[in-house]
């Protein structure tokens, strides 16, 4: 898990310093959102949670996990308000994209039902990163 949450902080800097995507007016609207900047900056804060949960597999200290659980707290918290947010605003951005040659976009019904599972996948991986997290923090509290 804490490998993990670093490369989900890795690649979030990649990500903020790499060019913007060429031409996709509705992906740059997105990315200015502050839904987007506060995902950016939480991913990025990935790379101190995962170093600190490392820390307490290495040192047997309890804080870094707790570190670790309070990181992935904080991003299934903030996948409510994302959801909501996307749930409303993909029907209009499928009518502004345009697609590629021989793709077809889904519709408005298929993308909706395509982030209600997303967000159940996501908050499901989420509640065991915290589970894990928080029972490791546990053990090394009592020196199991």
């Amino acid at each position: 898990i804490s490998l993990y949450t670093v490369a989900i902080g890795v690649g979030a800097v990649l990500q903020l310093i790499g060019p913007p995507p060429p031409d996709n007016s509705a992906a740059a609207h997105y990315n200015k959102g502050p839904l987007f900047v506060a995902w950016a900056v939480l991913n990025v804060l990935g790379i101190i949670a995962g170093l600190a949960g490392l820390e307490s597999s290495n040192t047997g200290e309890p804080r870094g996990a707790r570190v670790l659980c309070a990181y992935h707290v904080a991003r299934m918290l903030l996948q409510v308000p994302t959801i909501m947010y996307d749930e409303v605003h993909v029907c209009e951005l499928l009518r502004t994209m345009t697609p590629h040659k021989g793709e077809k976009l889904p519709t408005c019904q298929e993308a909706q039902s395509i982030l209600c599972i997303q967000f159940v996948f996501c908050i499901l991986a989420e509640c065991c990163f915290v589970h894990a997290a928080w029972t490791l923090a546990k053990r090394l509290e009592n020196g199991d």
